[in-house]
């Protein structure tokens, strides 16, 4: 198998919306193909992290930035059976929606306010807040939608953690009382590449 097709300028160039939405779609077809090269597990880090902390596999969870549904999947090898994928790429959805392993499935606008279902009781979040994907505001904006108790499992890559904006957004969220920190486990993400990531799971207050 021939090494990953990474897009040019993915981890160091700055986009808004729009651009993140064109960048994703048109890498849609060819992302697990992509990811399956560099050796992904993130999705499944995750997973593994929501298997300690939330045991009722029937509850709801939502799959924020779902992109091609790998984190999903991942969920769903686990047991999970109700999740709900959003994301900003018509393109990545449609992959996703063919894994047929989300309930529903929506396109969301980066410039509109986050909503999330107060039925909600984990938020997936691989790889869509950190460098390469949505930005570091995003976080707080998820946090204060989310319901009380909810678990949100993110992941930081290794330009996320040495990103200060991002990192301000993570202790600002703790230290303002909308999260508490509740696991944290840095480990490997797309080892073909040399890249790792810490996992995080922050409980809503």
């Amino acid at each position: 198998m021939s090494g990953p097709n990474i897009p040019k300028g993915l981890w160091s160039d700055a986009r808004d919306g729009a651009g993140l939405r064109n960048l994703y779609d048109d890498w849609a077809e060819r992302y697990d193909a992509d990811m399956e090269a560099g050796g992904m597990i993130g999705p499944q880090r995750l997973a593994a992290m929501l298997q300690r902390l939330l045991p009722d596999r029937s509850a709801p969870i939502l799959d924020f930035g779902c992109g091609t549904g790998l984190s999903g999947a991942a969920a769903n090898a686990a047991g999970y059976t109700d999740l709900h994928g959003q994301d900003i790429s018509a393109g990545m959805l449609d992959v996703a929606r063919r894994k047929g392993v989300y309930t529903t499935l929506t396109e969301t606008d980066p410039d509109a306010p986050i909503r999330i279902d107060p039925a909600i009781r984990a938020v997936l979040s691989s790889g869509s807040i950190c460098v390469g994907a949505g930005p570091a505001t995003l976080l707080p904006q998820v946090a204060e939608a989310m319901p009380t108790d909810a678990i949100l499992l993110i992941s930081y890559n290794d330009d996320t953690l040495r990103d200060a904006g991002y990192m301000e957004a993570l202790a600002n969220v703790q230290v303002s009382g909308l999260l508490r920190l509740e696991l944290a486990e840095y480990g490997p993400q797309l080892p073909a590449l040399n890249r790792g990531a810490t996992a995080y799971a922050l409980r809503r207050l």
